[in-house]
């Protein structure tokens, strides 16, 4: 299977349950990234996709960088709340995120 059709057939969204079993709500989605080039930040573009995305999956999960307080605040905006605190390794080095969740 070459690499692009490998990308085709990748989910955008994945169960909670099979994604993050510390969320207790298995119906919900795990958003893995949402981006919007710098040029056109401020426009609503990116609180369209997530409202498009509850509206078509439900509750919606996510994992932020815990320095990034930004995205923290536009998904705080856009009705996401604080759920834990975590932390991973990558490449040698502890990163902290926050996993958010709107219902």
């Amino acid at each position: 299977m070459g690499f692009f059709r490998f990308l085709m057939r990748m989910p955008l969204f994945v169960r909670m349950s099979r994604m993050m079993p510390r969320v207790p709500e298995e119906s919900g989605s795990y958003v893995h990234s949402i981006s919007v080039d710098r040029v056109f930040r401020g426009r609503g573009f990116g609180s369209e996709m997530i409202e498009r995305a509850a509206s078509e999956h439900g509750s919606l999960y996510l994992d932020v960088n815990s320095d990034n307080e930004a995205a923290i605040r536009f998904y705080e905006r856009n009705g996401f709340q604080r759920l834990a605190d975590d932390s991973m390794m990558h490449k040698g080095r502890k990163l902290s995120q926050v996993l958010m969740g709107r219902t």
